[in-house]
């Protein structure tokens, strides 16, 4: 057991002559390295013994060649946060359907349809009104204990604000020129790579009441050949049946003259279907290797699941995009993604797919402990991230060009005409790729 009380009990021993700092950074190192090389930290110790290396220069730096063996250099940023593992933060995956125990609702939810639903779907779930989301949070506070207990509690109240907004992109990359529609916040699923469990600040799944408002400020705001989506604060599906956005918003946007992109890990599909198909939406879904779903997208539906709904939509009319985001590098992830590329192309012919987006790894630094903590077993932390371009932890320049060439290659093998685009990527990113930041998000 790679316990960190332990670590730091024996590095301690060893290396009583360095401060706090230099015994942090020590004792993550030999975490992370024991992590990646699935072993038993004493044997990491064992070898720093052997080789007799007591200063702290040498010691980091054979760590570091041991952590980062494909990119440690004199100029790579590595983030060694002191190791705090907290067994009550871990998440308890069980096998069960979204079903809230408490449905909160404001006076404006209570009379909106979408409470009618919820109620009707969840009958036994226990309904509290509330003043309002906001008081709610202030008294109660808000914690990552409380976030793993968020599908237990269903939030719906009126939203005045933030209704639209561009997506920030991250600093000193390629923007894409998204813009996000705010009907919603938080997520059933429980990714173990999800941005959410560091930007979120709710304990429960927010669905807002009063679609119209929504709708009435976007006729006077949405402009031809832009995108726009609901998927970024939430899955644009997963409480589909509850919402009914997708339905409002596609009837919105038809005949528009700028696209409607409804992002996806589910098979959540009906309203779509039930819905006329319009060149202005497109139905997208995120997708990984079966195996890396089973492991690290609890809840949502599976990788040949996710390809039938997606075939079923382009069936009936539709078209479809797809996102390989994030793209984790780990031993024979260019076998499992190329065949996950050839499936995709089994299940929905070229001409019906828009756009396929490709995005590597990468997270705020404090993202890191937080993942830690919830998913201890959980090896998505093992790959080579270091402090990048814009502050995030990204794999090095180098291993992303090479997933991006050889996904690039995956995808072309099938076809040369869709449009490819790198997420939050940097311009010479873009330029060594050979791929170009020309947005047509209209056929």
């Amino acid at each position: 057991m790679n316990k960190p009380s332990l670590i730091k009990k024996e590095v301690s021993s060893i290396y009583p002559q360095l401060g706090i700092n230099k015994k942090r950074e020590v004792v993550r190192l030999v975490f992370e390295t024991a992590s990646r090389e699935k072993k038993n930290y004493k044997r990491i110790l064992k070898e720093l013994k052997k080789r007799k290396l007591y200063s702290f220069t040498k010691v980091k730096e054979y760590l570091l060649k041991r952590r980062f063996p494909l990119s440690c250099s004199a100029n790579m940023e590595p983030y060694l946060p002191s190791l705090e593992i907290e067994p009550s933060l871990r998440v308890r995956i069980n096998k069960k359907n979204f079903y809230p125990k408490r449905i909160f609702f404001d006076s404006a939810g209570e009379e909106s349809k979408i409470f009618r639903r919820a109620a009707e779907k969840y009958p036994r779930s226990e309904k509290i009104k509330i003043k309002s989301l906001k008081d709610f949070i202030k008294e109660k506070g808000f914690s990552v204990k409380d976030y793993n207990r968020r599908r237990e509690n269903l939030f719906i109240v009126r939203e005045k604000y933030d209704f639209l907004k561009k997506c920030p992109c991250t600093s000193n990359s390629v923007n894409c020129g998204y813009n996000i529609i705010n009907m919603g916040f938080g997520c059933p699923y429980e990714c173990t790579y999800c941005y959410l469990q560091e930007y979120a600040n709710t304990p429960g799944i927010v669905i807002h009441s009063n679609p119209q408002d929504f709708i009435e400020e976007l006729k006077g705001k949405i402009r031809p050949g832009l995108r726009y989506g609901t998927g970024e604060f939430t899955d644009s599906l997963a409480v589909d049946e509850i919402s009914g956005f997708s339905k409002d918003l596609i009837k919105l946007f038809s005949g528009s003259g700028s696209v409607l992109e409804l992002k996806t890990k589910s098979v959540n599909i009906n309203n779509i279907l039930e819905s006329s198909s319009s060149g202005d939406c497109v139905v997208s879904w995120s997708l990984n290797p079966e195996n890396f779903v089973r492991k690290n997208e609890f809840y949502t539906a599976g990788l040949k699941e996710r390809l039938e709904a997606a075939g079923e939509c382009c069936r009936a009319g539709w078209d479809i995009a797809f996102h390989f985001d994030p793209i984790v590098l780990y031993p024979d992830w260019e076998k499992e993604y190329e065949k996950t590329v050839n499936m995709m192309f089994d299940y929905v012919p070229e001409r019906r797919i828009r756009w396929i987006s490709l995005g590597t790894f990468r997270f705020k630094r404090q993202l890191k402990k937080i993942i830690e903590n919830r998913f201890p077993k959980s090896d998505i932390l093992n790959g080579e991230l270091s402090i990048d371009f814009d502050g995030k932890l990204r794999y090095p320049a180098a291993l992303r060009l090479d997933a991006y060439l050889k996904m690039k290659k995956f995808i072309e093998k099938h076809s040369r005409e869709i449009l490819i685009y790198l997420c939050m990527e940097e311009k010479k990113m873009w330029e060594s790729s050979g791929l170009k930041p020309v947005w047509k998000w209209n056929r």
